[in-house]
């Protein structure tokens, strides 16, 4: 199995820098995931199976990007706490709805959007979670 760590540390490199830079490394982040996951979703399901792959893929990444934009908003004033909290609401909620919306007109459908959302989230948390630590430190992964 590939380990994360060289990618993380690649990323850790960019967490100083902008948002917008931050954002867009956090977007290639997530199309390298959905390429190889919209392969093995295609083949097992067609092209519904790529298609809800992309749409766990987009609803993760709307709210890891608006964490991030919440964490450059906050970042550096006496409100960071209120950032941090307004941030894991947003990476929380978005996901949460769509498996919401989803669990509710197609019960437990085999390979449904929240099937993704299980590869996905975890990995773009680890991605979002290492570009908001601020850069003053050394951050290195194993």
């Amino acid at each position: 199995m590939m380990s994360l760590g060289p990618m993380l540390n690649v990323i850790g490199s960019i967490r100083g820098k902008s948002v917008a830079v931050r954002g867009a490394a956090l977007l290639a982040a997530v199309l390298m995931a959905y390429l190889p996951t919209a392969a093995i979703a295609w083949r097992a399901s067609g092209p519904r199976g790529a298609a809800h792959a992309g749409i766990a893929a987009l609803a993760c990444l709307i709210g890891a990007e608006i964490a991030l934009l919440l964490d450059g908003f906050f970042r550096g004033s006496q409100y960071v706490l209120a950032g941090l909290v307004a941030g894991m609401f947003a990476r929380m909620s978005v996901p949460l709805a769509l498996a919401a919306v989803c669990l509710v007109h197609a019960p437990m459908q085999p390979g449904g959007p929240p099937t993704y959302l299980l590869i996905f989230y975890p990995l773009i948390l680890a991605v979002e979670i290492t570009l908001s630590i601020p850069s003053g430190g050394k951050l290195k992964w194993k």
